[in-house]
């Protein structure tokens, strides 16, 4: 009889594998199986959630998905924080990111190790014009004359940016072209170098098209657009490069799906955003928000990204911090507790066993409880250090990990019988996967 379940089981496990191309088939026809979350990583209310939510309520209109789309924002550090969370995210098309060219900026300027390569692009949907702008009252009338009034005086200008976000690169490629110096205040989003600015905080900034003919009423006053032309809605404002500066930037809005995320769903989300992007109302709705519509996806996406990282890569990379490791430090002290626990729950084992015969049964009943509360113990202090070891520790350590952590489990569950040793290698096995959730999902850890 065990024999032949053994036979059976072995049969299903060769059925099942025969079967995975059908399932696989099957779940890309139920995708989506459930809502699909757009993680947008800036408060509501802003530009970038402002137009999250119009493609939002464009596609469920349309019907374009046979599941609703959910904007979920997770603001901080410029971005990164939800970019991070997105890129942790399951590959299985469900959850997504929209997030403009900060996403490579990111990187360039230090605030996240990674850019646009940790994640698979789904498709550009709009660019955003840039406007330099200064107050109403300010002494300079053009970008050139207030360029040479900070290439003459270095650091005497405050430019007002989000560092690291798109706004911080426009000011920096325009110190390049023309050797000029500002002196940079961290001020946040559009609305608040507004405020800044109108303040007296700072004396330039960076703003969309759209933000400066939201603000210009409340005292502004533009003196370059960054495009390769005049933009219609400012027919009067001339372009950075009529004032002899060598400089076009834009900042492109884009969808972005974990790393590995399937090709099909991939393509699948790429056609809705396209077929969203063609709706009259929604043509409507970009031009009143001044974004130029274009769509880009496939090869023709990859090349422009690597284009605009190229520019932005030659300003100049800015390196992290250098940060201890804290999960490494973790796992070494962990390592060190674990393997005192070992030896002492080792020598506990072999004193209860040359006196056993000697003790009470009442005794012998403690010390077996005292045995269960230390074996506990030592399981869990191994379980904390491969979570810190199994995921921040080159691959050849891993290795070594993985055996210390199944000798470690055999020698505190003693057992030649089958099931205990296959509960053994289960553990090993799950330990890896609760360790890289713990760092990446509840403590946005960036994992090698």
């Amino acid at each position: 009889m065990h024999f032949s379940s053994r036979r059976l089981r072995i049969a299903l496990a060769l059925l099942a594998l025969m079967s995975g191309s059908v399932h696989t088939v099957a779940a890309e026809n139920t995708y989506p199986s459930k809502p699909i979350k757009i993680i947008v990583p800036f408060s509501p209310g802003g530009g970038s959630d402002t137009l999250a939510r119009l493609f939002q309520q464009t596609i469920e209109k349309s019907e374009l998905l046979p599941q609703p789309l959910i904007v979920v924002n997770v603001p901080g550090a410029g971005g990164t924080i939800g970019s991070r969370r997105a890129r942790n995210a399951l590959p299985d098309g469900h959850t997504i990111l929209f997030l403009h060219e900060g996403i490579v900026t990111a990187k360039y300027s230090g605030k996240a190790p990674f850019s646009h390569q940790a994640f698979t692009p789904i498709a550009a949907t709009g660019e955003v014009g840039a406007v330099i702008a200064v107050h109403a009252d300010s002494e300079f009338t053009s970008l050139s004359g207030l360029l040479e009034k900070a290439k003459a005086a270095p650091e005497t200008i405050t430019f007002g940016s989000n560092l690291g976000a798109p706004s911080h690169f426009w000011a920096l490629l325009l110190e390049k072209a023309s050797d000029a110096k500002f002196r940079f205040v961290q001020t946040g989003g559009g609305s608040k170098r507004f405020g800044d600015l109108k303040g007296g905080h700072i004396q330039v900034t960076a703003f969309s098209v759209s933000e400066f003919q939201n603000f210009k009423a409340g005292g502004l006053k533009a003196v370059a657009y960054l495009g390769e032309k005049r933009h219609s809605s400012l027919p009067d404002l001339p372009t950075a490069l009529e004032q002899n500066v060598d400089v076009t930037t834009g900042n492109i809005q884009g969808w972005w799906a974990p790393k590995n995320t399937p090709a099909q769903r991939v393509a699948l989300l790429a056609s809705v955003l396209k077929r969203a992007m063609a709706d009259p109302e929604m043509q409507k709705r970009l031009a009143a928000e001044q974004i130029d519509p274009i769509f880009l996806n496939g090869e023709e996406l990859a090349a422009e990204l690597t284009k605009r990282e190229t520019v932005i890569s030659k300003i100049g990379k800015r390196e992290l911090p250098t940060m201890p490791n804290l999960p490494l430090v973790f796992a070494v002290i962990g390592g060190i507790a674990a393997l005192a626990a070992l030896f002492s729950l080792k020598r506990g084992i072999v004193d209860e066993s040359s006196r056993s015969h000697n003790r009470a049964p009442r005794l012998l009943d403690d010390d077996a409880k005292m045995k269960g509360l230390f074996r506990g113990a030592g399981l869990a202090v191994i379980a904390l250090t491969m979570v810190a070891a199994l995921q921040t520790s080159p691959f050849g350590f891993k290795i070594v990990a993985c055996i210390f952590l199944f000798f470690s489990f055999r020698l505190l569950m003693p057992s030649k019988k089958l099931a205990a040793r296959a509960k053994t290698i289960l553990v090993a096995l799950v330990i890896p996967f609760l360790s890289h959730w713990v760092f990446t999902k509840l403590l946005n850890v960036d994992l090698p």
